[in-house]
């Protein structure tokens, strides 16, 4: 047992012991003891990585100098040079590492962090150059000589030994930016300060530099940007406005707050009503934007007004006044370079009183002490101050009576003390002056001054909450302007990062740029979405967020490393798992009421949030603030440390989750804790499991990525194991439809089950080889796959592979249209099914055969096919299956006419696919509600859903899809007398169908191009192509397919004037489709029938086939039809020739439904080529206008 925990439990029987002994006598006991403990754990060296700026100084030539000049000399002068040197770095909030020789070590942020340590580091580089050129002075007269300094400044990660933890080490800071530092120091110019692009970053904007050329630095690959500081600013007249690349956003998201601000100055000029806002937010939220808008405004505005800005500065906090100084410095145009004398005629000439200049000057800091109107008070502070602040209110009031005045003050937060009491006294004395005080600060101003929240009558707080995320999308747009369009993954990756912070955003954005993730091309940017994921947090946040975790006590920062580790969102039972299970933790070991003591105080501090409800029982529920903040705090953890941090979360959760038998529900996560802590084969279980359980709910992406880092962390001794992992992923890849994928992991499953020498897997490879060829329309090679694995199942004894082997060879079989074969099948398949007992299986079987049925037109055995396997399906809650047959229940109703029921069971199983990401089968879907669309006329409604189903079929790869959809596009541009067009789309998908060998769709495809060959003027071409498809349909036995071209073929015909031949076709078509139900396409053939009869002389049939048209489409709406349209028209010119008074009724509702299909067409072009450039349409709207006249100008119809 060590000494700490003796300690601990000597303390804890003292307090077992207090109702005995008493308080007083325990307490005196504990004293010591705890003292003890409390010096043991601050003896414990506590390592962290985090942000610092390292600077390394040397003096040049100090070896030759020491040769000339006496010993004990050179030692007082050198004594002297490191005096000055420690007393700017120490100024600037540094702290010395080291000495070496005559060189320093400084580092920036090594015990507390602050914002700006970049800046100070360089800010403390000049002013050692400048003492040594004091230095050099009194060098020159004493010992004739003169001293020269190199420095070099890097900022970057490193870990860090903090202060007063420091063991048995020298060094406090180690790793690549120490180094680097040291580097640019050795070829820094002499007396000139060289930093890197990392440190430039932060500091942008600040300095005047030279950009130097880029140099090469041992141990770094690739030449690094350096630049040469060579002297600080001066003052900035005005705000400037952060921007990226020049682009100047708009402002989102203020507009309000802006409109307060002017509506306030307005109330100061025009009502006297003084008024002091305090605008308070966190870093990066707009407060500095806003003012910056403020003073566009006032810029424009035609009366005059005094304007003062001033900014507190954070290492100027315990100067006193040195915010007010800024104000009137920056006012007067006073330069930290300016002779005494200048400052002195600035300030009279600005303030126009010398008395007053004197005192408030004096007041602010400058050395007026020798002005004769300060000599009365000089040995009297009270006196002089309240002199001093007199003057500076009277003149204040001057002002405010002559003109309007504004003072904008930034980062209040920052100021000295006396500046905020100065403040506080301004506000007083100005009401009913014309004077508007703003103010931006983050809200720990108030933790100093807490008594100003309840302010005063003429003070408002204003509060800057982070953008909504609509304004954040807006904000992502414009900064972004330059990508057209803005990738939505980068436009979330911002928006979820920035959480609402515009400079958080902005500063994402720059180092995307810097890191090349968004290429820049003049006005032009392109970005590297593959790059996305390595996205890190940009350095200056991660300086912003280190300075807010640094101020925190060291009991709160120490709790929330493993709190970060844990994840955005922890529980205070897994902190205080790992709090008091981790050997870097153990001296500091907590209780669990401690912990959510401490925690409690991290919310109030509004890092972390409580939630409402937690996932686990007895523990409470946090989440962090901002999740960069959780990000830079897990940086700040040594990876060893992590690892540590990450087995115990991942047991913890284990723990929790096996409890409560949901396990699998956060399987992912306590896969990524054993993954970062290194138990590879914790990990790889665990990510399996989580892939299973993504798959159970749809998840597929998420499903791939846990089941591809199962892969890689699997031994590739498992052969079993991985053959496990890949048989689930590759089912994945199917429900995706991502066939090249799917096809790589065949391959590999191929390899192993060979290898394992089991029959069953071989059988199983074999049959998912099969549905892959099946999907991809190569029906042949699915048959043989299918064969293949045929004895490898009944060597392994498996029914169930058996089952499937039938099945696949029967599916195939359907499509290719060897209808007798493919049943045989399939009744095989069905019926070992039964014997096994696979319910699955046996509705798998049933809407399959259910093709096989419908394609020979039998729809009342399809049916019932159908409607049994729904009731397996739903019986054994399968969702998949259950989709499948509806989606197949909606080609047998399309097919009998019902567009209704089709639709609700296309639309139901698209609802199903969706959710379950089942890409293959929705584009299926979206094909066939397209088609139901055509075939009502909406044509602008099916054509985006062919274009949508096109999309993910050729995404996937489903070239069957891609056929059907090409087809059916050309469709709607044949309906739509773009002939060219169509006939383009005709030859891509024959092209493709004939690739396939699927006879079947090549046969609908030619119909349908023999069609498009016919309205464009060409009837030979037109025959040749319908009798082909003809032949096709009866070679297959597909019934519907020949009652489709057999109508087409006979009004070719008829186009030719061979009517008798039309006539004959007509009465096959009309046969064969009364036959098979199919009333709507037949009554489109009786109406062909009577103009063909009409042609060929035979008028009193003619006119009885019309009669029988007539009658049947006053009741019914003719769907379904090729030319809705030409039945019409047809009709019109039979019983026209009869001098029929029914004639000029139908060509009214010609008329009417020609325009209603017109009406439903988008694009106004398309619509014109509808009107116009199909034949039947164009006729129709002639014979219109000849009989009843054109309709109104403002009737949509015309053209």
């Amino acid at each position: 047992m060590d000494e700490l925990e003796q300690l601990r439990q000597a303390i804890a029987a003292l307090e077992s012991q207090r109702a005995i002994l008493g308080d007083e006598v325990v307490d005196t006991a504990l004293a010591s003891l705890q003292e003890k403990l409390a010096s043991l754990q601050k003896q414990t060296v506590h390592e962290q990585r985090k942000l610092i700026s390292v600077l390394f100084a040397d003096l040049v030539g100090f070896t030759a100098l020491s040769e000339r000049i006496d010993a004990e000399d050179m030692r007082e002068i050198l004594g002297d040079y490191f005096r000055r040197w420690t007393s700017c770095i120490q100024h600037y909030g540094g702290r010395i590492e080291k000495f070496i020789g005559d060189a320093v070590m400084a580092v920036f942020g090594l015990e507390v962090s602050q914002e700006d340590d970049p800046e100070r580091a360089i800010r403390a580089a000049l002013a050692m150059r400048e003492t040594l050129q004091d230095l050099n002075n009194e060098l020159e007269k004493s010992h004739g000589i003169s001293l020269s300094m190199r420095v070099g400044i890097h900022t970057g990660q490193a870990v860090v030994s903090l202060s007063g933890e420091r063991v048995g080490s020298d060094f406090a800071v180690v790793g690549e930016t120490v180094n680097l530092a040291s580097r640019l120091q050795t070829i820094a110019p002499i007396n000139g300060i060289l930093i890197s692009h990392s440190t430039y970053r932060h500091v942008r904007g600040v300095f005047d530099v030279k950009v130097m050329d880029p140099v090469q630095v041992k141990g770094i690959q690739n030449p690094i940007q350096v630049y040469l500081v060579l002297r600080s600013k001066p003052l900035v007249l005005r705000l400037v406005e952060r921007s990226i690349e020049g682009i100047e956003t708009r402002l989102i998201g203020r507009e309000e707050e802006l409109q307060t601000l002017k509506q306030a100055l307005n109330e100061a000029k025009e009502q006297g009503i003084h008024r002091t806002i305090f605008i308070v937010g966190e870093a990066g939220v707009g407060k500095s934007r806003l003012l910056y808008e403020l003073e566009n405004w006032l810029e424009l505005l035609p009366e005059y007004i005094f304007y003062y800005r001033g900014r507190a500065s954070p290492y100027l906090q315990k100067q006193p006044y040195s915010l007010a100084r800024d104000v009137f410095s920056t006012r007067f145009q006073i330069q930290d370079s300016d002779p005494l004398e200048t400052v002195r005629q600035k300030m009279e000439q600005g303030i126009g009183d010398e008395e007053a200049a004197h005192f408030i000057g004096q007041l602010l800091g400058f050395d007026f002490s020798d002005s004769p109107h300060l000599l009365p008070v000089k040995s009297d502070s009270k006196v002089f101050h309240q002199r001093a602040l007199e003057h500076l209110t009277r003149y204040f009031r001057s002002q405010a009576r002559m003109n309007p005045v504004v003072i904008l003050l930034e980062d209040l937060h920052l100021a000295d003390d006396p500046s905020l009491d100065l403040l506080e006294m301004v506000s007083g004395p100005f009401e009913g002056q014309r004077l508007l005080i703003i103010a931006a600060a983050r809200p720990r101003l108030f933790e100093r001054r807490p008594e100003w929240i309840e302010g005063r009558d003429s003070w408002l707080i204003m509060k800057l909450g982070p953008l909504s995320e609509a304004e954040s999308r807006r904000l992502a747009d414009e900064i972004l302007q330059k990508l057209d369009p803005v990738p939505d993954r980068l436009r979330r990756l911002l928006v979820d990062s920035a959480e609402g912070n515009p400079y958080h955003m902005e500063e994402l954005v720059k180092m995307l740029l810097e890191e090349e993730v968004i290429l820049r091309d003049g006005d032009h940017w392109q970005v590297d979405l593959t790059r996305l994921s390595s996205v890190h947090v940009p350095s200056t946040l991660t300086e912003m967020i280190q300075a807010r975790y640094d101020s925190l006590p060291q009991e709160e920062r120490l709790l929330l490393q493993p709190a970060a580790v844990v994840g955005r969102i922890f529980w205070d039972q897994a902190v205080a798992y790992i709090y008091n299970h981790s050997a870097e933790l153990k001296v500091f070991s907590r209780t669990a009421d401690e912990i959510s003591q401490r925690l409690d105080q991290l919310r109030k501090r509004e890092i972390i949030y409580a939630r409402e409800q937690s996932t686990f029982e007895n523990s409470k529920e946090y989440v962090f603030r901002h999740a960069l903040f959780r990000d830079v705090i897990y940086e700040s953890v040594l990876r060893r440390v992590r690892r540590d941090y990450h087995a115990l979360a991942a047991r913890w959760l284990e723990e929790m989750t096996t409890r409560s038998q949901r396990a699998s529900e956060r399987a992912s996560v306590i896969a990524g804790h054993y993954e970062q802590a290194g138990e590879n084969e914790k990990a790889a279980a665990w990510y399996r499991r989580a892939g299973e359980h993504a798959v159970t709910q749809f998840a597929h992406d998420e499903a791939v990525h846990t089941l591809s880092r199962a892969l890689e962390l699997t031994p590739h001794g498992d052969t079993r194991l991985r053959y496990e992992i890949l048989r689930t992923r590759e089912q994945v890849y199917n429900l995706q439809g991502a066939r090249e994928l799917q096809q790589r992991d065949l391959q590999e499953m191929e390899k192993l089950a060979r290898r394992l020498k089991d029959d069953e897997l071989q059988a199983e490879v074999l049959i998912r080889e099969a549905s892959l060829a099946f999907v991809t329309g190569d029906y042949p090679t699915s048959i043989a796959a299918a064969r293949k694995a045929l004895p490898f199942a009944r060597a392994a004894g498996s029914i169930e592979s058996e089952t499937q082997t039938h099945l696949w060879q029967g599916r195939s079989l359907a499509w290719l249209g060897n209808h007798q074969e493919a049943a045989a099948e399939l009744e095989s398949a069905y019926n070992l099914a039964v014997k096994a007992n696979f319910p699955s299986l046996q509705a798998e079987s049933l809407w399959n055969w259910s093709i096989v049925a419908s394609n020979q037109a039998d729809y009342s055995a399809a049916y019932d096919m159908l409607q049994r396997s729904l009731q397996i399906y739903r019986e054994i809650d399968d969702i998949i299956g259950e989709s499948a047959a509806l989606g197949q229940l909606g080609v047998v109703l399309l097919s009998q006419e019902d567009h209704e029921g089709a639709r609700r069971s296309f639309e139901q199983a698209l609802q199903l696919y969706r959710r379950m990401g089942l890409r293959f089968r929705e584009c299926i879907v979206l094909n066939n509600l397209g088609i139901i669309a055509y075939e009502e006329g909406r044509l602008s409604e099916a054509m985006r859903l062919h274009e949508e189903s096109l999309e993910i079929e050729l995404e996937i790869n489903d070239r069957y899809g891609i056929a059907s959809s090409l087809g059916n596009i050309g469709d709607i541009h044949r309906d739509q007398g773009d002939y060219p067009a169509a006939l383009e789309y005709y030859r891509k998908a024959i092209d493709l169908a004939r690739e396939m060998d699927d006879r079947m769709l090549e046969s609908i495809l030619i119909s349908s191009q023999a069609m498009a060959y016919l309205h464009s003027g060409d009837p030979e071409t037109a025959l040749e192509y319908s009798r082909l498809a003809l032949q096709i349909a009866r070679e297959m036995n597909v019934p519907f397919y020949e009652a489709q071209a057999l109508p087409r073929t006979a009004r070719i015909y008829f186009e030719m004037g061979d009517y008798e031949q039309a006539v004959q076709y007509y009465k096959l078509a009309i046969d064969l489709q009364q036959s098979k139900a199919l009333e709507n396409r037949a009554v489109e053939s009786t109406a062909g029938l009577a103009r063909a009869l009409l042609a060929s002389g035979q008028q009193e049939q003619a006119l009885d086939a019309a009669g029988r048209v007539v009658e049947y489409i006053r009741e019914k709406n003719l769907v379904g039809v090729d030319e809705p349209v030409r039945v019409y028209l047809n009709i019109y010119h039979v019983l026209a020739a009869g001098q029929d008074p029914r004639a000029g009724e139908v060509l009214q509702t010609a008329y009417q439904q020609l325009m209603e299909r017109a009406d439903r067409i988008d694009d106004p072009e398309q619509r014109r080529s509808y009107l116009e450039n199909v034949a039947a349409n164009r006729e129709v709207r002639q014979l219109y206008y000849t009989l009843y006249g054109e309709p109104g100008a403002s009737r949509r119809e015309r053209v």
